[in-house]
């Protein structure tokens, strides 16, 4: 058992192999106080991973790495307690501040946190390459690292103020178009849908989440090339219009 701290909560995880007390070392703390979550692995919640895994990719089924994905499925559905919830996305900071890029798995959200990368040089790194986790607290509204990093394992633990979240989309030409809220609402709720992120237990507070965020986040259409025009474009974009 040991207890990791993510987006400012704390969770503690009775865990039953090695392989996420490692993934996950760099969230380890000492309690201070009762833990936000608690999550207990048992064979009966990792049983419909083992199936999948077993189906779809059995050259690197292991039970670490299935509990490791079951205690993400666990801890995920929660956060809307919170205030918070994750998002299918990459994240990247420039200079201290938090930018999303969301799309389809597939679609080029690395490439483009790439780009970010390569552009801005050490101004700039991944927080989480696939699931980063968004939360109201302290005043603000942060973008924070996971252990859950997606298959390339890009994440840090760190928050940073959220300025705002990209919806990319393949083009010929490189374009910012902000989105009003209910728009940026109605994006966000198919875009959960569409990776499972509502359930009958947590929908209602997930959707006040998202309107929250809708409400007091830029939210934006990247119309992009891979290219480094799209960067300049995308976060010189987000500047003038938060101005």
């Amino acid at each position: 058992m040991f207890c990791i701290e993510i987006a400012g909560l704390l969770v503690e995880i009775d865990n039953r192999y090695e392989e996420i007390r490692k993934r996950c070392e760099d969230y380890i703390v000492v309690p201070d106080r009762e833990p936000d979550i608690r999550v207990k692995t048992t064979d009966q919640k990792m049983e419909p991973l083992l199936r999948w895994w077993k189906t779809n990719d059995p050259e690197h089924l292991s039970m670490g790495n299935i509990e490791f994905y079951s205690v993400h499925g666990y801890i995920y559905p929660q956060l809307p307690r919170f205030d918070a919830a994750w998002m299918h996305a990459c994240a990247v900071e420039v200079d201290g501040e938090g930018y999303a890029f969301t799309a389809p798995s597939g679609y080029g959200k690395t490439t483009q946190a790439m780009l970010w990368l390569r552009h801005f040089g050490e101004r700039a790194r991944i927080i989480n390459g696939d699931n980063p986790i968004i939360r109201f607290m302290d005043g603000g509204c942060y973008l924070c690292g996971s252990p859950f990093g997606g298959s390339e394992g890009y994440q840090c633990n760190t928050r940073v103020p959220l300025k705002g979240i990209c919806f990319l989309d393949h083009s010929e030409e490189n374009r910012l178009v902000r989105m009003d809220p209910a728009m940026a609402f109605t994006q966000m709720i198919r875009t959960s849908q569409n990776h499972g992120m509502l359930y009958e237990g947590n929908r209602e507070s997930l959707m006040k989440v998202w309107e929250k965020i809708a409400e007091q986040i830029p939210i934006y259409q990247l119309h992009c090339t891979p290219t480094a025009e799209a960067v300049e474009v995308a976060y010189q974009g987000t500047k003038e219009m938060v101005n």
